[in-house]
């Protein structure tokens, strides 16, 4: 399982979020994983957010708690060779 804390900008600024992967879906990476183009590299993970603390930024994030999720494409970069030792 992987955790994080979040902190809005903006008009979220001070706000926290603590953001944990979804158990019931691992995180997944490799050729269609970002379940947009099934030929590219992709990356998708799938998480659960509680806001913590009493900060409230104007009605923007009126949840207390939610589900959401991130879809990447990933580039491919050739291996730079290192210069030889000498």
């Amino acid at each position: 399982m992987i955790a994080g804390i979040a902190t809005g900008v903006g008009t979220l600024a001070g706000m926290e979020f603590e953001l944990t992967s979804n158990p019931m879906q691992n995180p997944q990476a490799g050729i269609g994983a970002n379940a947009k183009d099934d030929h590219e590299l992709g990356f998708s993970m799938w998480f659960t957010w509680e806001r913590t603390g009493d900060k409230y930024a104007g009605g923007y994030v009126a949840n207390k708690d939610g589900k959401g999720d991130i879809n990447s494409d990933l580039l491919y970069i050739d291996p730079v060779p290192l210069p030889a030792a000498g």
